[in-house]
């Protein structure tokens, strides 16, 4: 379909903003860190086929949600580059941010000493990777699963968690295609408003939340857990 000239339109992750050799006409993205939205950026008439005036990035605020409080903080060091520098890719705004980066959070950057773990001596290499992929978290607010059971096959897997003899590992692996992660205060509002629960609980404890209301599943646009507090209105009827 690229071959042919139709229209492709791309929502992602940060992941391809920065592992992707791909070129767009126009690229919005959410407000970020200096460095994410200069990746982003990247990728916007990436092989100068387009004039610069036909090529717009467009930095926007989410009307919605806030950002997790690791980017709400790369963003006000972004904010203040703004009036210093003309140009937020060059050199020295580039250097101007991780400069205040660093004065605002020091030591606090690796807060949990991971880097000092990885060491090397004459005696060779010291590198405790279990204990730091355990410990790392880019976003340290995460996001948490929900399981949406849109077919027979999940919903056969879910009516097996209470079988004790089939270990969880097996049914994590099953119904990873059918996991959608949100913010862990959506998940938890869908929780207290019963929209989703944690299926076999005494057995699994918190590992499977599940969606039993498929009424706030959209084929197209997927999850929509900003509604977990809205009751459907056949939901007040007696």
């Amino acid at each position: 379909m690229l071959e042919t000239g139709a229209p492709c339109r791309v929502i992602a992750t940060s992941l391809i903003e920065a592992g992707v050799d791909v070129d767009f006409p126009a690229v919005w993205r959410a407000k970020a860190g200096l460095d994410q939205v200069v990746q982003a950026a990247g990728r916007c008439n990436r092989e100068g086929k387009r004039e610069a005036k036909d090529s717009i990035v467009t930095v926007f605020d989410p009307p919605d949600w806030s950002p997790p409080a690791e980017v709400a903080g790369l963003i006000g060091d972004t904010e203040r580059m703004i009036g210093d520098h003309a140009d937020l890719q060059s050199p020295d705004a580039i250097r101007a941010y991780f400069e205040e980066i660093y004065w605002r959070i020091g030591d606090g950057l690796d807060r949990k000493q991971i880097f000092p773990r990885f060491e090397i001596t004459r005696h060779g290499t010291d590198f405790p990777f279990r204990t730091v992929a355990e410990d790392f978290q880019m976003i340290e607010s995460g996001m948490a699963p929900v399981i949406v059971p849109f077919d027979a096959f999940a919903e056969r897997q879910i009516s097996q968690l209470c079988v004790p003899c089939i270990p969880s590992g097996a049914f994590a692996r099953a119904l990873q295609p059918y996991v959608v992660q949100v913010p862990p205060r959506d998940r938890d509002r869908l929780i207290a408003n019963g929209r989703a629960v944690y299926e076999a609980q005494n057995l699994r404890g918190d590992q499977f939340a599940v969606l039993p209301d498929m009424r706030l599943y959209d084929s197209e646009a997927g999850l929509i857990w900003e509604e977990a507090d809205v009751l459907p209105g056949e939901d007040f009827i007696v």
